[in-house]
């Protein structure tokens, strides 16, 4: 069986530099400090409607950098907007992704007043519910779903 080619998708276009999609001064600084030039496809493809406040669904591999796809645009909307209450809820499947957007999210707010914190079981609560009652910070978190459940059913 062979496949013929296809085409770009619809919504592709030309490559534009980061300072093309419209995203704050200081996002912009941070990313170029990070050493970002060009958006990758997937950040391309996502972050222009994702600014526009519609929903984005994306798949891409390992590196393609999908954080970056999605953080840069809600970072971009909250930087206006009044501070010290949670205004997002990142939910990942491990902790480790978890903790991994949080560095990114850290690393990408270096030059803004936003904040985030990572929140996952297994650790103690007491620096996490310190880093979580500033407010303002978009959450990345691991949640543990079941688990509690299983540990009453099972006596664990």
């Amino acid at each position: 069986m062979t496949f013929a080619p296809t085409s770009a998708l619809p919504y592709s276009c030309a490559p534009v530099p980061f300072t093309g999609l419209g995203l704050d001064p200081a996002l912009l600084r941070a990313t170029h400090e990070l050493g970002f030039t060009r958006p990758t496809p997937v950040q391309q493809d996502a972050i222009p409607p994702a600014l526009a406040g519609r929903d984005v669904l994306a798949c891409a591999m390992t590196g393609s950098g999908k954080t970056a796809a999605f953080l840069l645009p809600i970072m971009q909307r909250f930087l206006p907007k009044r501070r010290g209450v949670t205004r997002a809820l990142i939910l990942t499947p491990t902790r480790e992704l978890a903790a991994q957007i949080d560095t990114h999210f850290t690393e990408l707010a270096v030059h803004t007043p936003l904040t985030g914190a990572a929140v996952f079981g297994g650790v103690g609560m007491g620096p996490q519910e310190q880093r979580t009652h500033a407010g303002d910070k978009p959450r990345a978190a691991y949640p543990r779903v079941g688990s509690e459940r299983r540990r009453r059913r099972f006596g664990r």
